[in-house]
């Protein structure tokens, strides 16, 4: 329950019945539409959100650093200056946090950086295999595959782990019959496998892959529409998704594309789902998404804990497995990561049945 007290009477509480129209305005910063209990529609009142302005870390205004680094962007972006995926995406409010590249606190000490990522709790929803999955690996890499470990086992988890292995040594099996088939297609191939198995079997969700159209909300300066090239999304309205997780795949190297880079991309499509799920009413809505670059697999995450500062931050890094029986020790480790997109993704889509029910 809700409840605002007028400090202007003594013991006079006005109780929130609904939050009907819960939006991001102008200025970034939450506004709802509240309907009070026991008055009429016409008292209703638009009201803005409670949540925090200012980001501080052990009394460091991380809030004050992001503004700074925005307008050091914008007058980058005026000077026609060639800016980095961090700067571009800046000027859309999301900032970018990462330990592999420059970013707004890069200019900070270790230690404040290190504050910084420990507040960001990275490591929520990630767990380690236990020692028995482990060894079933190792025992596939001698190619030695334990029918009778995987049949006989009551945890879940290995069972599912094991036709990720399958799957793929199918598909390299398969790879050296018919070399010739496209990179980009091949790195696909090699990530469907831990989607299919960790995650969508895992909850009652849908899936696109390619065909999906993203639209910006209309305070967006740059209004074209988005394809991702994967999205995990519920449906609880025959007119309306929420996406909960991006996939972006590209090869190794500098590829051709209408934005800054695929991260520029992936960052615009996270931010329309923490959007949509705001509107929606959903507290600290969060995003997952993924950038494939050839082996390489960086996990990130999107939220919106303060006003008009979306945050997108590494999650976990992880490489696929390419050549059969001698990469099988990469598995366990992706395998690590997308149980944490799974956690998190099921946490959201929690949050929303919530609001909806």
């Amino acid at each position: 329950m809700y409840e605002i007290r007028d400090l202007n009477k003594e013991d006079s509480i006005f109780e929130v019945e609904s939050i009907i129209n819960p939006k991001i305005g102008d200025d970034k910063k939450y506004i709802f539409y509240v309907k009070w209990k026991n008055f009429d529609n016409k008292d209703n009142t638009w009201l803005e959100g409670s949540m925090k302005d200012i980001w501080e870390v052990d009394s460091l205004n991380v809030t004050k650093i992001f503004h700074k680094y925005r307008q050091d962007s914008i007058k980058g972006a005026k000077e026609r200056k060639q800016l980095s995926d961090g700067r571009v995406l800046s000027l859309s409010y999301i900032f970018l946090l990462s330990a592999y590249t420059r970013c707004p606190i890069s200019c900070l000490s270790a230690h404040q950086q290190h504050l910084i990522y420990n507040d960001l709790n990275t490591k929520h929803h990630y767990e380690y295999l236990d020692d028995l999955i482990i060894l079933a690996f190792r025992k596939i890499q001698k190619q030695v595959i334990d029918d009778l470990y995987i049949k006989n086992s009551s945890n879940t988890l290995a069972k599912q782990s094991m036709k990720v292995a399958r799957d793929l040594i199918d598909l390299f099996t398969e790879k050296e019959k018919h070399p010739r088939k496209g990179e980009a297609k091949f790195i696909i191939e090699t990530i469907k496998p831990f989607l299919k198995h960790l995650i969508i079997k895992n909850m009652d969700v849908l899936t696109d892959w390619m065909t999906c159209h993203l639209k910006p909300s209309r305070h967006e300066i740059d209004q074209l529409t988005l394809i991702p090239d994967f999205v995990i999304y519920t449906e609880p309205y025959s007119s309306k998704n929420f996406e909960f997780m991006f996939l972006e795949v590209k090869k190794q190297g500098k590829q051709a594309n209408m934005y800054a880079s695929d991260l520029v991309k992936l960052s615009k499509e996270m931010k329309i789902g923490v959007e949509k799920l705001v509107k929606e009413g959903v507290e600290e809505p969060e995003e997952v998404g993924i950038v494939v670059e050839g082996i390489e697999v960086t996990i990130y995450k999107l939220d919106l804990k303060h006003d008009g500062q979306y945050r997108m931050y590494v999650l976990s890094r992880c490489h696929l497995p390419r050549k059969g029986a001698n990469d099988v020790s990469l598995i366990p480790t992706c395998i690590e990561c997308m149980r944490q997109v799974e956690r998190i993704i099921n946490e959201n889509i929690n949050k929303l049945q919530e609001v909806l029910s």
